[in-house]
Parts: structure tokens; C-alpha cells; sequence
């Protein structure tokens, strides 16, 4: 599961870096981060010196939700690949999340494909 965030709306990219997964892409939506959402989705980074901007960043404009059938792994690896291509590697602006780990992918893949609210 993949999130392209605000930045990416906000340079125009999002058409770019949905070329590189179209065509594992099944399932998108559209949808504005709120509070519950960044405690829930961010909750290892609750009370990081990192977190007021990441949450204020997610909260300012639509992120794009997108499920991948492809390993948590192999979607990781492309995202850091979007980041160093559009030179987005820290902060909150990074325009990609995607899952660190299997238990992240599924946790995340059920909160924003299914269980939300």
C-alpha cells in the first residue's frame, strides 16, 4: 500500500509516479488525513520532534491512497526510488509513503482499504 502525499499533488506528479506502479495498481481513492488518521497511521511517530510538521502536512491538502499487488518490499524500494528521482528524501515532503514492513503494509492496507472510520 502506497501513499502519494500532498506534495505530490502539489508539483504535479502523482500522473509520474503512478506510471512506475500501473500495473500493479488495483484499487485508488482520495482522501484528507485528519487527526485520528495521523495518530492511528503515524502512531510510532507520536511525541517525535518530527511529528506537529508531518501532521500538518498531511492535513493540508488530499494524499492519494493506492493498493499495489506487489510485496510490501518491492514497493519500498520504488518509493525511495521516487524520492531520490524528484529529490524528496526527507521531511515530512517526501511525496511516497509506503509500508516498512509486512505487518505495516497489512495494518495500513486494512485501516485505508477497508476498517477506517
Amino acid at each position: 500500500m502506497l501513499i502519494l502525499k500532498p506534495d505530490a499533488f502539489e508539483r504535479m506528479l502523482i500522473g509520474e509516479i503512478l506510471k512506475i506502479y500501473e500495473p500493479n495498481i488495483i484499487e485508488m481513492h482520495t482522501d484528507v488525513f485528519d487527526e485520528r488518521d495521523c495518530e492511528i497511521h503515524y502512531k510510532e511517530e507520536v511525541g517525535k520532534p518530527h511529528y506537529d510538521a508531518l501532521v500538518r502536512h498531511m492535513k493540508s491538502s488530499p494524499s492519494l491512497f493506492v493498493l499495489v499487488d506487489m510485496h510490501w518490499g518491492i514497493a519500498r524500494l520504488l518509493a525511495i526510488g521516487v524520492r531520490d528521482r524528484w529529490r524528496s528524501l526527507s521531511g515530512p515532503k517526501n511525496l511516497i509513503h509506503s509500508s516498512d514492513s509486512e505487518i505495516s503494509d497489512a495494518r495500513e492496507t486494512a485501516y485505508w482499504f477497508g476498517g477506517r472510520k
